[in-house]
């Protein structure tokens, strides 16, 4: 890393020109339309979805949030866009100047007006719409990978096919035969069931499939095999909850199985767990922005050196912040994703506790693929941050491509080995069984932050021996114990993110279930007590017969 004067990132050269940019706000507003477009659809489904959504034409990511949970996250997905796109605007031109003088390319006036000349605003559109670069993968579809991590964070579709799931399975349970599978089905197409459910469902689209299905003729019925009539079942009942949803909202998913006479599946509440783990690392990350200057002059006192590489404000400061605590922010993410992902499928299997699996080698195997992602991921992050610093801050001692991955990429493999350790420790500490002793979790923390501590250390100086050709010891200190301040305090957030999201698990798996509901009756069809839950369905009939 350069003395402080040459700190990767900047925040640019001029903010308002781009802001006073027709094609900037051009952009925006096309962008802006393509992504509440976008937002709409369901992302790609796997072959389960698949099967059990062709039964319902047209859906919508709508159908399966409420309308006011999807109009507040659709907002915050479109801010969330404009941000990002302000971001990529602002650091295009940088790191295309840095790419051409990593390349060989003299900085001169033909080079700042050829990079000055390209569009930048509408060209990151036609990236984010998958119109450019088709043949990179990660830039042909920035747009839907926004798109899905923001589902994901609503549960779209997996929390309401997850509930359905988990009805249709109690169901299945309580009828162990064919005839009792049969009397469930004649309740769940009776027109007294549609008019039972019409009080907070969308009783049109589920009569309309009710038709499609062709169920009217009861002998029939009841001369079907078990097999067919749970595809019937799970079919009726994936078509009331996606009416329930697109009606009232998922909260209604509770009324709908106190008419099924099935149990809730308890609220994992992982979009909460997640919010304020990103939350608390936002704060943590903010106060270090602002105490790392303040300290500028003891730094300079006590680990003073030439050159000088501590921050002594805020736009350093924040330079540092990101180029260090961003790979970490993302890599806990993802995989904290992916465990969460992982253990919502054991909930549905009725696994109450975390699989374990003993030993570093398995807990390797078992995540290869993550750690691999994070690995390149770093390494790329890395690489943009180079293009950058020379755009920004003009050429530095190697002008060719090769030479700088001959020399950076050790660098930077050496750095993402300290998101992959705390990707590691994070994950093996979630996998490690919901009872945990206290001092199991503090020699947990502590193995974390000098793992984290010794890499970052290392890091430093192999960047100020190889990179700044200096001598560690006598040159290099403050950088080292600011890496070291860094990392270590990005890791431990991380591990309270991830204490969060555990927390959360052991909540949801402990839960008890919520007794049945005892609403009072909105119709004549309904009676005044509602049966226990898991008592069969009751064959209800209209009002006034």
């Amino acid at each position: 890393m350069p003395e402080r004067r040459l700190s990767l990132g900047s925040e640019g050269e001029n903010a308002m020109d781009l802001l006073h940019s027709t094609e900037f706000w051009a952009g925006a507003a096309l962008l802006g339309a393509y992504q509440f477009a976008k937002f709409n659809e369901l992302r790609s489904p796997d072959q389960d979805f698949a099967a059990r959504s062709a039964l319902i034409p047209n859906l919508r990511a709508i159908d399966f949030a409420g309308r006011l949970t999807y109009s507040a996250t659709l907002a915050a997905f479109l801010a969330a866009t404009f941000v990002i796109y302000f971001i990529l605007c602002k650091i295009s031109p940088t790191i295309l100047s840095g790419w051409a003088q990593i390349s060989g390319a003299t900085p001169s006036d033909e080079l700042k007006k050829f990079v000055d000349t390209i569009n930048y605003p509408l060209y990151i559109v036609a990236v984010y719409m998958g119109l450019a670069q088709q043949s990179i993968p990660m830039l042909s579809n920035i747009g839907n990978v926004q798109r899905n991590l923001f589902h994901a964070w609503m549960g779209i579709p997996t929390r309401v096919l997850r509930a359905s799931s988990f009805f249709a399975n109690q169901i299945f349970t309580r009828s162990p035969n064919a005839e009792k599978l049969a009397k469930e089905v004649e309740v769940l197409r009776s027109d007294a069931w549609v008019g039972r459910i019409d009080a907070y469902a969308d009783a049109e689209l589920y009569a309309t499939h009710l038709a499609r299905l062709k169920l009217d003729d009861e002998p029939e019925l009841h001369k079907a095999t078990r097999r067919e009539l749970k595809i019937l079942t799970r079919q009726l009942v994936d078509v009331a909850a996606v009416a329930t949803v697109r009606e009232s909202g998922v909260a209604s998913l509770s009324r709908l199985a106190d008419d099924l006479r099935v149990s809730m599946l308890p609220n994992s509440g992982w979009p909460k767990a997640f919010l304020a783990g990103g939350i608390l690392f936002l704060v943590g990350m903010t106060f270090l922005w602002n105490l790392i200057p303040a300290f500028d002059g003891l730094a300079a006192q006590f680990l003073g050196a030439v050159p000088d590489f501590w921050p002594n404000n805020l736009e350093f400061s924040g330079q540092y912040l990101i180029s260090q605590a961003g790979p970490i922010f993302l890599a806990t993410g993802i995989a904290l994703g992916t465990w969460v992902s992982a253990f919502g499928r054991r909930q549905i299997a009725k696994l109450d506790e975390s699989q374990r699996f003993e030993g570093t080698t398995a807990l390797f195997s078992r995540y290869a693929g993550l750690f691999a992602f994070v690995l390149i991921g770093t390494v790329l992050f890395d690489t943009c941050q180079a293009f950058f610093q020379y755009g920004a801050y003009g050429p530095g001692k190697t002008t060719e491509f090769m030479a700088l991955v001959k020399l950076s990429l050790p660098i930077y493999l050496l750095h993402s080995f300290i998101a992959l350790f705390v990707c590691f420790m994070l994950l093996r500490y979630m996998d490690d069984g919901m009872e945990r002793m206290w001092w199991k979790t503090i020699s947990t923390i502590l193995i974390l932050a000098v793992g984290v501590a010794l890499a970052a250390l290392f890091y430093a100086a192999a960047q100020v021996q190889h990179q700044l050709r200096l001598s560690f010891g006598t040159n290099g200190v403050d950088l080292a114990a600011l890496m070291i301040i860094i990392n270590v305090s990005a890791a431990s957030t991380a591990f309270a993110c991830a204490a969060l999201c555990k927390r959360q698990a052991e909540i949801s798996s402990n839960r008890a279930q919520p007794p049945a509901r005892r609403d009072p009756p909105r119709t004549h069809a309904r009676a005044a007590t509602v049966a226990p839950v898991n008592a069969p369905l009751a064959p209800a009939t209209p009002a006034g017969e």
